[in-house]
């Protein structure tokens, strides 16, 4: 008679057996076949997943698996997380955090636009991935608020009156204060992003101490957040900076619904790789006291998923980056480009930070 253990392997030899094929074909035939999750009877148990983290490099699985599949996997990993190798563990999470699904397509595809499928893409053990964090943004879902930060909020350049122009050029915050109330003129998402776009710091510290920003708006810790993710260093750790001054030890203690903090969100920021040896940002956070033993949804640390990169994979996600600004006029931080993170960031330090670590060893 069968026992669990055999029949375990013989299903896990039979799903080997199916990407074997389809990887043969990817590669001698350049087809471009997908597996259908739904044929992988059985990668849904434990004892199955257990085996297949023995057998086969689990994160090369997601390449062979539609756009929508992919989905599926990482579910069924990261629900099964403690029967497989952390080390493979990680290199899975990596591949749900680097995909490139592209959000509109997919939602308004008959594939993407299946309810069980929606569900599975609003998982919070994908948090990390970008479709995702669109989907719950979109759907308003449980956090919505806080990924909306990473998503970015669509805003119109705000008109000032003289007076209301002179204050803010001149940033004087209790100027700018009273010429909004005389005139009527509320916080709203537009002048926020104006103040925080043009490091209007001594306004921002006004409004911050004096409780003018609405929660309806943006909470402190959602602030702290946008603030993370969507300027550069230099313009981020002044700004963060600002929002510490006036309330000291809100970086550290900021954390989102599903209970990461602050260097989770450096994360998304794509105007600075918050891997790279050049980038300021990271040890700003670190140096308030961000826990780099923070842990997402996966139970994965910050400070895993930093030491479990490799150099390869660094450079890999590091022209990811160039290519986005490459690709956009205006990118996120209003203007950065592809020139300056090159210049701020280059290559040849990730490669040089190899060659270093080598040498100590």
């Amino acid at each position: 008679m069968e026992t669990r253990d055999d029949d375990a392997m013989a299903r896990a030899i039979r799903i080997q057996k199916c990407f074997a094929a389809t990887a043969k074909l990817r590669n001698w035939e350049r087809s471009s076949s997908d597996i259908d999750f739904q044929v992988l009877e059985g990668i849904e148990s434990p004892e199955v997943l257990k085996v297949l983290g023995r057998r086969m490099p689990l994160h090369r699985m997601p390449d062979l698996l539609s756009r929508t599949e992919r989905f599926y996997f990482w579910k069924t990993v990261f629900e099964h997380r403690d029967v497989i190798p952390r080390d493979k563990l990680l290199k899975v999470w990596y591949t749900c955090l680097e995909d490139k699904t592209e959000t509109w397509h997919l939602l308004h595809s008959s594939e993407g636009n299946h309810p069980e499928w929606l569900a599975v893409a609003s998982n919070p053990l994908l948090i990390e991935n970008r479709f995702v964090i669109n989907n719950i943004v979109e759907n308003k879902g449980n956090g919505w608020r806080y990924l909306r930060c990473i998503a970015g909020m669509g805003t119109r350049k705000m008109k000032m009156s003289p007076r209301m122009q002179e204050a803010f050029d001149k940033d004087n915050g209790p100027m700018f204060s009273i010429v909004c109330q005389m005139e009527g003129i509320r916080i709203c998402h537009s002048l926020l992003v104006e103040i925080l776009k043009g490091s209007q710091l001594s306004i921002l510290h006004h409004l911050i101490s004096n409780n003018l920003i609405p929660e309806k708006l943006m909470t402190l810790e959602e602030l702290c957040c946008f603030c993370t993710v969507q300027f550069t260093d230099d313009q981020a750790i002044r700004l963060l900076s600002t929002i510490e001054k006036a309330h000291p030890g809100i970086l550290k203690s900021v954390h989102d619904p599903f209970r990461r903090n602050l260097l989770w969100y450096a994360i998304f920021n794509r105007c600075t790789a918050w891997f790279h040896p050049n980038c300021t940002l990271t040890p700003f956070l670190l140096n308030v006291g961000c826990d780099s033993e923070n842990r997402n949804t996966v139970g994965i640390s910050w400070q895993e998923a930093m030491d479990g990169l490799n150099t390869t994979q660094k450079v890999d996600m590091m022209r990811m980056y160039y290519r986005f600004h490459k690709s956009k006029n205006d990118a996120c931080a209003y203007g950065f480009n592809a020139w300056q993170l090159k210049q701020n960031q280059p290559l040849v330090a990730l490669r040089r930070g190899k060659q270093i670590m080598e040498n100590r060893s």
